[in-house]
């Protein structure tokens, strides 16, 4: 027989770049399945060189990405115990955006970048309507199926979609954004399309565009 029982648990976040009465955005950054936050991070060092300051929460499952030693990388959530996963992910970054939106003065620019399995977190974060978000970027993520995007239209609404894709990328067919279209237009959600040169990465010459776009 299953019990449950609630306890209380650490969670971490690495950060580039300082707050400064200069900083003029904030990049949260959701890694994808296997990574870990402070390696995922070191791929945005040229926002931080911009003058933004990039925060990289970490998924909460750690664990050896090769036999019983060695590397070691993060998931968010696997296919068990899904939808406690899901509420306590919710849980940690509401927790998360407390500590830094002190940070977050009039005029900085809040932009979030999900990345692979980073996606689906993330486009849950945004759609419980805590944090408040300029631009939204899913980097060769998928969207999760079970949301309903009808109720999280008007928090769409209220900020920029754009979904990032690589030509080279071996799990998402360049040009190929009908599984977003399908989720996201039938609630009215507008999105924009970014394709670049390159597979399931981070590359620094697409951030550099993505700014752009900010």
């Amino acid at each position: 027989m299953e019990h449950v029982f609630s306890t209380t648990r650490a969670a971490r976040f690495y950060q580039l770049g300082e707050w400064t009465e200069k900083t003029k955005g904030v990049w949260i950054v959701f890694h994808g399945y296997g990574q870990l936050a402070q390696y995922f991070i070191r791929k945005f060092q040229l926002l931080a060189d911009n003058g933004d300051v990039v925060i990289a929460p970490e998924g909460p499952h750690r664990f050896y990405t090769t036999g019983q030693s060695g590397r070691v990388g993060a998931s968010w959530m696997t296919k068990e115990w899904r939808e406690q996963d899901i509420t306590d992910n919710l849980n940690t970054l509401r927790s998360l955006y407390e500590v830094i939106q002190p940070n977050i003065r009039s005029g900085i620019k809040t932009n979030i970048i999900g990345f692979s399995q980073g996606a689906a977190t993330s486009v849950r974060w945004i759609a419980d309507g805590q944090v408040e978000v300029d631009h939204y970027f899913i980097w060769a993520g998928h969207l999760p199926p079970d949301l309903n995007y009808s109720l999280a239209a008007g928090v769409f609404n209220r900020i920029k979609t754009t979904l990032v894709m690589g030509y080279e990328d071996p799990y998402f067919p360049a040009g190929d954004h009908s599984a977003w279209t399908a989720l996201l237009h039938p609630a009215g959600i507008d999105f924009g399309v970014h394709t670049y040169k390159g597979g399931h990465d981070i590359y620094p010459e697409t951030l550099r565009e993505l700014l752009k776009l900010t």
